[in-house]
């Protein structure tokens, strides 16, 4: 019979709300953490505990509602699934969009960040991940020294053993736990400075103080005047950086060399977590229909400086204002960035 063994804070709401965090349309009103641990349970690979006839603990993030009706099949697939057990605990933390950067970097390793003691606690500890790991996820893995710690389980199977230990999420989606996102970033700082004493910091990167971080044209987010844009940022002292170009230990390095960052919106600002918070200096280019600010609560909350630049949707066939392509004006841009001292 799957029980619930213990219940234990790991890390309290903040005891008051973040006053420079803009309002938008997802408030900003983070909640304590909690770990649990259950015997006798089974995980899928995206961090939902179920036992033979129920669900016991479904995924806390805003955007995946799962309803009852999904509750009745993921109990009557887990009679089919694969089962595979693991002598040693098993951490639970999973992530339905495992596969985006953001998601990965600042919402999936948070909680393994929260539950890192049981990985020094019984050397049998594995965590949980679904199969099919890209390379940013090895890089991330290798960097905190968690690669053979991870135990890639198939989408359409269930993982058990005497403990599954999982947490809440650090904050809901798209908001930030300022202190506990603080102490994330010493954990990653102490992680890479272990992987530059044993050179796995690639050291052929070029650096600079300006990076204009943009994307190539994959069908959404794009900007249509990118030709001028280029153009006025390079005769500026800005080099063009395309980060899904990079293995992570390039963007390391970029980022923590970087003074002035220009950014279109996108998963790889999730990399201004590596940032100097008293020398980074971020501009970012968005959708002025885009009503989630999450990289301006991020900055925030590691004390960087943040400022945007809403930009004119192109006609598209994305509904999404998170997806469109954005028209920025030159001058304007030049303008804001004369008075920002960019």
């Amino acid at each position: 019979m799957t029980m619930l063994i213990r219940k234990k804070l790991l890390w309290p709401a903040p005891s008051k709300i973040n006053s420079d965090f803009r309002v938008d349309a997802r408030p900003h009103n983070p909640s304590p953490v909690y770990q649990y641990e259950f015997s006798h349970a089974f995980a899928n690979p995206f961090g939902v505990i179920i036992d033979k006839s129920r669900l016991i603990r479904k995924i806390i993030y805003d955007e995946q509602i799962i309803g009852w009706t999904g509750e009745v099949r993921l109990v009557a697939s887990s009679l089919i699934k694969k089962k595979i057990y693991h002598e040693g605990p098993l951490l639970v933390v999973g992530h339905p969009v495992w596969r985006n950067y953001y998601h990965f970097t600042l919402e999936l390793l948070p909680r393994i960040f929260m539950l890192k003691e049981h990985i020094d606690l019984d050397p049998r500890t594995r965590i949980i991940l679904p199969s099919g790991l890209q390379s940013f996820h090895g890089d991330w893995l290798d960097l905190l020294g968690l690669r053979r710690k991870v135990v890639e389980l198939e989408h359409a199977a269930l993982a058990t053993s005497s403990k599954l230990i999982t947490c809440d999420y650090q904050a809901s989606s798209t908001n930030f736990n300022s202190p506990m996102m603080k102490e994330y970033k010493k954990w990653i700082e102490d992680r890479i400075s272990r992987c530059e004493s044993n050179n796995f910091i690639e050291p052929s990167i070029p650096q600079g103080e300006k990076i204009f971080l943009t994307r190539r044209n994959d069908g959404r987010r794009s900007i249509s005047t990118i030709a001028d844009v280029e153009g006025e940022l390079k005769a500026r002292g800005y080099s063009v950086v395309f980060f899904d170009e990079l293995s992570l230990w390039s963007q390391i390095k970029i980022i923590r060399s970087t003074k002035y960052l220009i950014s279109i919106h996108g998963a790889a600002m999730a990399n201004i977590i590596f940032g100097n918070q008293n020398r980074l200096r971020i501009l970012e280019l968005c959708n002025h229909a885009f009503n989630f600010h999450f990289y301006e609560k991020l900055a925030k909350s590691l004390d960087i400086e943040y400022n945007r630049l809403g930009c004119i949707p192109v006609v598209s066939t994305h509904d999404n204002p998170n997806h469109q392509d954005i028209y920025v004006n030159t001058c304007s841009l030049m303008a804001l960035m004369d008075r920002l001292g960019f």
